[in-house]
């Protein structure tokens, strides 16, 4: 993975709402991702995404992550979204995240 991220962020409230984005996003569960943009992607979580440190164009260290969604409908069979830009997470199965996230 890059250490470049587009957006970084570095407020503790911001990185709150990244790391309890990683709770709803457990392994293997389908889910259907909604943007700040309004774009909608349903897969497959392929592994449970991390809150990581990564440096933006001006090279400010902050955190954000990214999951990467897995549908053979998917233009290549996935996509990697990063979690800033996730507005809400709708599961579609029964697979749950930690009851601690």
């Amino acid at each position: 993975m890059s250490k470049y991220a587009p957006q970084v962020y570095t407020e503790p409230g911001d990185i709150a709402r990244l790391e309890k984005l990683v709770g709803d996003l457990p392994d293997n569960a389908r889910v259907k991702v909604v943007e700040h943009d309004g774009t909608t992607t349903t897969g497959v979580v392929a592994a449970l995404p991390t809150v990581q440190s990564f440096r933006d164009e001006k090279e400010t260290e902050g955190m954000n992550g990214v999951v990467r969604l897995e549908d053979t409908a998917l233009p290549e069979g996935y996509r990697t979204i990063w979690l800033d830009r996730i507005e809400r997470v709708i599961q579609l199965d029964s697979v749950k995240g930690s009851p601690a996230a």
